[in-house]
């Protein structure tokens, strides 16, 4: 279900936007997981203590966002929701996101 969504929502084409120096098309659906770090998360409602500090850490910092051409973490000691969250923050306000992400890697 996930994948269809993915294919029929296509990427964001940075032509259509206007910006003639995108790097690379960014998917509209950015697919995020949630690891076991320090017990196994239960599918039910009731949480653990450990349960919710593992969803709080990895829900995501921008500041620790290393992107790679399509705001795709790189840093494998962080998250996908880091960049993720980042490059909801620049759609939301309609930034370039060319020049975002020359700026971020800098």
């Amino acid at each position: 279900t996930i994948d269809l969504a993915d294919r029929q929502l296509g990427p964001i084409d940075p032509q259509a936007t206007g910006d003639k120096h995108a790097l690379a098309k960014i998917r509209r659906l950015q697919k995020l997981g949630i690891r076991d770090l320090v017990t196994r998360l239960p599918l039910g409602w009731a949480l653990s203590r450990a349960s919710v500090f593992q969803i709080y850490l990895q829900s995501g910092s921008f500041k620790r966002c290393k992107p790679d051409d399509k705001f795709v973490q790189t840093d494998r000691l962080h998250f996908s929701t880091d960049c993720a969250k980042l490059l909801i923050y620049h759609q939301l306000r309609g930034d370039d996101l060319t020049a975002e992400l020359a700026k971020k890697r800098q």
